[in-house]
């Protein structure tokens, strides 16, 4: 299963990897924003500063929608902002990971939410549309839940083994997330409310 992941993954930024390779370094997630025709795709870049690139539905690379971010993760797109991570740390650190709201107009910062305060690394979320983004935290094995009128995060899930996939299914109103263990990884399902 989960080098079918790795495999999906690949196939999915093989055409962007082919025409901008030496545009993106470690990127992490990608999403599209159909009312504009294009895809965020966060980078980490190590030791080069985080950023989030603007790429075409050719594949090119059009823009830099943000820099100068740490460790950049996940993304959600909710209307017209980009919501997406930003970890101090790589791995295991003392720094805080935080989320980050971005207008896509103009790029700009609208605000910044520490999330956990180290010994933590924010992977991938979701939204469910009703306001709530769903986090995932491979260090400290949980789940948050972050209120995106209250800017405030709870732990929605914890105890879970390496959780960084993870996806809101809206027709059956479940996060779907994946737990993943040395000897095997696995699918779960919750419902959010």
């Amino acid at each position: 299963m989960k080098n079918l992941v790795y495999l999906f993954a690949c196939l999915l930024f093989l055409p962007v990897f082919s025409i901008g390779q030496d545009n993106f370094y470690y990127p992490l997630d990608v999403v599209y924003d159909e009312a504009r025709d294009l895809y965020y795709v966060s980078n980490s870049a190590e030791g080069q500063g985080g950023f989030v690139r603007t790429v075409n539905t050719s594949g090119e690379i059009t823009g830099t929608l943000i820099s100068g971010l740490d460790y950049a993760g996940g993304m959600c797109l909710v209307e017209d902002v980009l919501y997406l991570i930003d970890n101090g740390d790589q791995f295991g650190g003392s720094l805080p990971s935080y989320v980050v709201a971005v207008d896509v107009e103009s790029g700009n910062e609208l605000f910044r939410t520490e999330i956990s305060s180290g010994g933590t690394y924010l992977g991938l979320m979701t939204t469910d549309n009703n306001g709530n983004l769903f986090i995932t935290d491979n260090e400290k094995m949980c789940i948050y839940k972050y209120n995106i009128l209250t800017q405030t995060a709870t732990t929605f899930l914890s105890d879970i083994l390496q959780p960084h996939g993870i996806f809101y299914d809206h027709l059956a109103d479940r996060i779907i997330f994946t737990e993943n263990k040395q000897e095997s990884s696995r699918l779960k399902a919750v419902h959010p409310g």
